[in-house]
């Protein structure tokens, strides 16, 4: 992070320098920060356009953000002007490939956390920020000492405020007097889900941290009762959770964590007989890629089929082409040229 640091404060000082640009964008990319290593790989090529790596370094940007024609475009540039470099003619085809089969994704973004990029997580704050391409978001509930279902992902606050301790041992009055990025306060559930009223989002996924007892109960109250409940979907982790939301509430929308391919067969019997309609993946691009046969067995079962979370770009694509019903990402702000006109 230092060495970023360094080169952003170098380029502020000094924008003239093409080589400073090109390593803040082969940095980018290794953060899947794929928008920024675009913009700084364009600033590097208008510097110095008689570089033919200018021009590949560009294309590898352009592609992490599925411009294959923008890629396409530069490749050609760099192979034209340095033909003897053959990795540089196999991303040419390789490119000239992907962007003849390409077919937008069709599914659903959904926001983890409810945000994207650097916005304050679990926060309504949030909600006016995100792209018009994200359908949904993500948001993780716990409850207060005072029994009031909050928005908070850790158990603790101390790591997206500016307090310290357990929720479950503060107060509601407690938690609202907190800050997080940029101002944001801690929400009730009941603040958010009235919030999320005023924006077109086709998902509210709600990660229920510790679903057991009278906390259960009250969540599911807030949930029935808010004027969002039919977008609203209930997530926990296992069969003997689903039952016991079952048990409580004959309605609501339902949905389970942590599929793999050993556990798939259970998984889908259990959302069978308590009426779950969607299934998540184990949590994880790597575990995504690792267990992304479930997808179709899910869907195969009258399901939906989700991923949670994956953010790098081979398990973005894999979701992609895999069909997958919905996916929570923290990066989904870069995926405006991803995402279909069915996934909007």
């Amino acid at each position: 992070m230092a060495a970023i640091a360094a080169l952003e404060q170098a380029v502020a000082r000094d924008p003239s320098q093409a080589g400073w640009h090109h390593q803040l964008g082969r940095w980018r990319l290794r953060q899947r920060r794929w928008r920024e290593a675009v913009a700084a790989f364009e600033a590097a090529w208008r510097l110095e356009p008689e570089r033919a790596a200018r021009y590949y370094w560009l294309g590898r940007g352009r592609e992490r953000c599925w411009d294959f024609d923008g890629a396409h475009a530069a490749y050609t540039e760099a192979v034209r002007r340095a033909p003897s470099r053959q990795k540089w003619a196999a991303r040419l085809a390789r490119v000239a490939q992907l962007r003849e089969q390409f077919r937008p994704y069709s599914g659903m973004v959904i926001a983890h956390r409810g945000r994207c990029g650097d916005l304050a997580e679990n926060a309504v704050e949030s909600l006016s920020a995100l792209p018009g391409h994200i359908a949904g978001v993500e948001v993780d509930v716990r409850c207060s000492r005072d029994g009031v279902p909050v928005l908070m992902h850790d158990p603790t606050v101390d790591r997206t405020t500016d307090g310290q301790g357990r929720v479950a041992d503060l107060s509601y009055r407690q938690l609202r007097q907190l800050q997080g990025v940029a101002g944001a306060r801690v929400p009730s559930l009941e603040s958010y889900l009235e919030a999320c009223r005023a924006f077109p989002l086709r998902l509210i996924v709600l990660d229920l941290k510790e679903p057991r007892g009278v906390t259960l109960d009250t969540i599911l109250t807030v949930v029935t009762r808010s004027p969002v409940a039919d977008r609203c979907v209930v997530m926990v982790r296992d069969a003997q959770e689903m039952a016991n939301v079952r048990a409580r509430d004959p309605e609501i929308r339902l949905g389970c964590f942590g599929v793999t391919e050993e556990n798939v067969a259970e998984r889908i019997a259990a959302a069978r007989e308590y009426r779950a309609e969607v299934l998540l993946t184990m949590f994880g691009s790597r575990r995504y890629l690792a267990n992304r046969g479930v997808v179709a067995r899910i869907r195969s079962a009258g399901l939906r089929a989700g991923a949670s979370t994956i953010n790098s770009w081979s398990a973005l694509d894999a979701a992609r082409v895999d069909e997958c019903d919905l996916f929570l990402t923290d990066v989904g702000e870069q995926l405006d040229r991803f995402v279909g006109a069915a996934g909007r």
